[in-house]
């Protein structure tokens, strides 16, 4: 029973944050905020979604305002890749 629920955490975590990426994926495409967010989350949880990616990298690039605003978010945990 209490293997059950340790395995019960791990997957609800990963759905709460699945819903999280998708909510800042719609607001990213909206125009509505969160694209650094979106973009730290989406490579945090290796998401397959190119396309999407790629249009928000791409608008962020291609806007030196949204770029400009970057400052304060940019500090977003990444994961390590360090293998020791």
């Amino acid at each position: 029973m209490a293997a059950a629920t340790a395995a019960a955490v791990p997957a609800a975590t990963a759905a709460e944050e699945e819903a999280r990426l998708l909510r800042l994926e719609e607001q990213a495409e909206h125009g509505g905020g969160g694209a650094w967010e979106y973009l730290c989350l989406a490579r945090r949880l290796r998401a397959r979604r190119p396309a999407h990616v790629l249009r928000v990298g791409l608008a962020l690039l291609n806007d030196a305002s949204a770029r400009s605003r970057l400052g304060s978010e940019r500090n977003c945990a990444m994961p390590s890749t360090d293998s020791g």
